[in-house]
C-alpha cells in the first residue's frame, strides 16, 4: 500500500470503534505482522483512546432506556463514568435505601452504558472493512475474509445487545452460586435494557497484578484459570470467550474470583464438543491418524489438504495438548512453555494452504485457550494439568444430549454444577430504540490503575482463580479498566468515635504483600476487618487515570473504616460485652467510651482522604507533584460535569 493510502485507511478506522476493535481483536491471535504497523498501530490507538460520552448524551441514553425519572432509583449517580472503551461505558453508583429489590437496597452498583449508534453502525462499518481489505489485499486469502467479518459482526452484535449479557450473567450466577471460589455480580433486572445493564459492583484487583502474589498462590490461581476454561467448554458448554484479564477480579478480603462482562459469552452444541474433544484426546495422545480424522469431523480439515498443511494442523493441536500429556512434567512448567510459539510457527503455511474456514465456533474458543496458557505462562505458574484433564474425561458423556437427572446433577464429581444445571434462564427479547451518533463532543478518557482493600498479606489462602489473558492484551472490545470498586455491604451500626488502627498504625510496607497470609483475625468469632495496604509507587502509571490508584485507596479506607465501626459496636453489644482485656487495641483502635458520638459518612470520608494525603507526602517529589496536579485537574472535571447536569 501506498503512504497515502495507509494514511487514508488509518483515518477512516480511527472512526469505526467497534468494528477496528473486534478486527484488531481476531489479528491478534492469528500473526502480528499481518498488517503494515502503520495499521497495527492505529488499531493500538482505537484501543487504547477510547472516550466518554458528555453528560448530556449519558442522560439521553438513560432516559430513552429506564425512563425519565431513572436518577429516582439512585442515591448517588457518578456522571464521570469510571471506564469506557469501544462499545460503552461504565458508572458508579449507589442504588436508594428504599430499592424495591431488598437485597441490593443501598448498594453500590456499576451502570453500563451503551454509545449511542454503536449498534447501528456494525452493519456499514464491516461493508467498510470488508471493501477496504479486499481493495488493499491486506490480508491472506487463508483467512477467508467473508467467514471472518461475518463472525467478527456477529460475536459484536451479541456484545452490544445488554439484555444478553445480562441473561449470561444470570446464567454464570447460577452455576456458580454455591462456589467457595468464585463470584459473580447479581444483575438489577429493574434496571437493565438492551443498551443499559445495572449489576452489583465487584470489589477485586484485576488478576494482571497476581504476580505479586506467592509462588504458591500462583500456582493455584493458574490451577482454577484452566479448571473454569476446561469446565466451560466440556461440562457448561457456556463459555466466557474474552481472554482479557482485566475480567477477573481476585477479592482479597474474600479469596474470591470475581467475574465480570459476560458479553463475549458463547455456547457450544453437543455435537461439535464430543468432536472436538475427540480431536484433542487424539493430539494429547500424539495419535497423528486419528487426530486428522477426528479434525474433519470438527470441520477444520475437508480432506483435499496438502501433506503440509495436514502436518502444520495437527503439530498445533500437539503443542495445544502438551501441558495434558502423561508423559508431560507434573505441574507443569509454564513459565518455560513453548506453546504459542510453536503454534505460532504454524500459522504462516496453514494461512497459505488452509482450504476451508476454521468452524465458526473455534475463533472465540482458540483465543481464550491461548489467552489462559499465556496468562499461566505470565504467572510462572507450576500446574498439575494432566489431573484437571482426566477429571473432565471421567465427567464427560459422549453422545446425544439427554435430560438431566437432578439426583445425578446434584452428585456429580466436578467441581461445578452439571452440564444440565446450565439452562436457568430464557434470553430475553432485545431492546430496538435507536439512537443518534452524536458522539462528537466525547471528553477524552483515562485509563484506569486498580487498588484493591485486601490485606496486604493477602487472603487465608487465595481460592483457586480464574482468569484469562489475551494473546495480545492490547486488543479486546471488552471495557479495559475494571471496576474500580465496591461496597460490600456491612450492616451500617452507629459506634463511638474512637482512635482506629487506621489512624494509629503505620501503613503496611510493600514487602508485605509478599509475606504469607496469617488468616482472619477473630474476637469471640467475629472477623476484625484489616486495614488495606496502601498502592505502591509500582501502581501509579502516571498517565492521569479516570480512578487513580490512590482514590481507589481512599474507599477502600472509607470502607474498612465503616466496617470495623461495625465490628466495634457488634462486640460491644455481646453479652457479657468484651473486656478492656479482651480488647485488641492494635485492630480495633482505643475501647469505645460510653455516649460518644457516632462518625458521620462525611467525617469518615475525610479522614480516609487525610489518610491518603499522608501516603501521597511519602512519595517522591516527581509523583507527589504529578498526583496534586492530577487532583487539581480532577476537581475541574467535576465542577464541570456539576455544572453540565444543572
Amino acid at each position: 500500500m501506498s503512504e497515502q493510502n495507509v494514511a487514508r485507511l488509518v483515518d477512516k478506522l480511527s472512526t469505526m470503534r467497534g468494528a477496528a476493535l473486534k478486527l484488531g481483536q481476531f489479528l491478534s491471535i492469528q500473526e502480528t505482522k499481518l498488517l503494515p504497523p502503520q495499521i497495527e498501530q492505529v488499531l493500538l490507538r482505537v484501543q487504547n483512546s477510547a472516550n466518554y460520552m458528555p453528560v448530556w448524551q449519558m442522560n439521553q441514553v438513560m432516559s430513552a432506556e429506564l425512563g425519565a425519572n431513572w436518577r429516582e432509583q439512585f442515591s448517588q449517580f457518578e456522571d464521570v463514568p469510571f471506564a469506557s472503551a469501544s462499545i460503552g461505558q461504565v458508572h458508579s453508583a449507589v442504588l436508594r435505601d428504599d430499592f424495591p429489590d431488598a437485597t441490593m437496597a443501598g448498594q453500590r452498583v456499576a451502570v453500563k452504558v451503551q454509545f449511542p449508534g454503536v449498534l447501528e453502525s456494525i452493519d456499514s462499518d464491516l461493508s467498510y472493512l470488508r471493501w477496504l481489505v479486499s481493495a488493499s489485499a491486506l490480508l491472506p486469502k487463508g483467512l477467508f475474509l467473508e467467514n471472518t467479518l461475518r463472525v467478527l459482526g456477529r460475536e459484536l452484535k451479541d456484545e452490544c445487545d445488554y439484555t444478553r449479557e445480562a441473561e449470561m450473567g444470570r446464567r454464570f450466577g447460577a452455576i456458580l452460586h454455591d462456589s467457595a471460589e468464585f463470584e459473580v455480580p447479581k444483575v438489577v433486572d429493574s434496571l437493565c435494557s438492551g443498551k443499559v445493564l445495572t449489576t452489583e459492583m465487584m470489589r477485586g484487583r484485576p488478576l494482571s497484578q497476581a504476580s505479586r502474589y506467592p509462588q504458591e498462590t500462583r500456582d493455584r490461581i493458574a490451577h482454577s484459570i484452566l479448571n473454569l476454561s476446561l469446565s466451560e467448554l466440556f461440562r457448561f458448554r457456556l463459555m466466557q470467550t474474552d481472554p482479557n484479564w482485566s475480567n477477573f477480579l481476585y477479592n482479597e478480603r474474600t479469596a474470591k474470583i470475581q467475574l465480570i462482562d459476560f458479553g463475549a459469552t458463547r455456547e457450544y452444541s453437543k455435537t461439535f464438543m464430543d468432536n472436538w474433544l475427540s480431536m484433542l484426546q487424539a493430539a494429547i495422545a500424539g495419535d497423528y491418524d486419528n487426530c486428522i480424522i477426528w479434525s474433519r469431523k470438527v470441520g477444520y480439515l475437508t480432506g483435499d489438504e496438502s501433506e503440509g498443511m495436514e502436518r502444520a494442523h495437527v503439530e498445533s493441536m500437539i503443542a495445544l495438548g502438551e501441558p495434558f500429556r502423561p508423559d508431560a512434567p507434573d505441574p507443569y512448567p509454564f513459565e518455560h512453555q513453548t506453546i504459542t510459539d510453536r503454534v505460532k510457527a504454524q500459522i504462516p503455511l496453514m494461512l497459505r494452504e488452509r482450504l476451508t474456514p476454521p468452524p465458526q465456533e473455534t475463533y472465540s474458543l482458540n483465543r481464550k485457550l491461548s489467552g489462559a496458557f499465556l496468562l499461566c505462562a505470565r504467572l510462572k505458574a507450576h500446574v498439575s494439568c494432566r489431573s484437571l484433564f482426566e477429571a473432565i474425561e471421567k465427567d464427560y458423556r459422549f453422545g446425544p444430549e439427554v435430560a438431566a437427572d437432578p439426583v445425578a446433577a446434584s452428585s456429580t464429581s466436578g467441581p461445578f454444577s452439571s452440564p444440565g444445571q446450565r439452562r436457568h434462564f430464557h434470553l430475553a427479547f432485545r431492546a430496538q430504540r435507536q439512537h443518534g451518533r452524536n458522539l462528537l463532543d466525547r471528553f477524552p478518557r483515562s485509563k484506569l490503575v486498580l487498588s484493591d482493600p485486601g490485606p496486604a498479606s493477602g487472603s487465608p489462602s487465595i481460592g483457586d482463580a480464574v482468569e484469562s489473558l489475551s494473546p495480545d492484551p492490547s486488543f479486546s472490545s471488552s471495557i479495559q479498566p475494571t471496576p474500580a470498586h465496591a461496597v460490600e455491604s456491612d450492616t451500617q451500626i452507629d459506634v463511638v468515635r474512637a482512635a482506629t488502627p487506621a489512624e494509629v498504625s503505620p501503613p503496611p510496607t510493600s514487602a508485605s504483600a509478599e509475606q504469607p497470609s496469617m488468616g482472619p483475625t477473630l474476637i469471640r468469632g467475629i472477623v476484625i476487618p484489616l486495614k488495606p495496604p496502601p498502592p505502591g509507587p509500582e501502581e501509579c502509571c502516571m498517565s492521569g487515570c479516570a480512578h487513580c490508584a490512590y482514590d481507589i485507596y481512599a474507599e477502600d479506607l472509607e470502607d474498612f473504616h465503616s466496617r470495623l465501626s461495625s465490628v466495634r459496636t457488634q462486640l460491644t453489644q455481646l453479652h457479657p460485652p468484651v473486656s478492656k482485656d479482651e480488647w485488641r487495641t492494635d485492630l480495633l483502635g482505643d475501647y469505645p467510651i460510653a455516649g460518644g458520638n457516632a462518625e458521620t459518612d462525611k467525617e469518615r470520608k475525610e479522614r480516609a482522604q487525610q489518610e491518603v494525603d499522608r501516603v501521597i507526602g511519602d512519595l517522591d517529589p516527581t509523583m507527589k507533584a504529578f498526583l496534586e496536579m492530577e487532583r487539581k485537574l480532577k476537581r475541574q472535571e467535576r465542577d464541570k460535569a456539576q455544572v453540565q447536569t444543572a
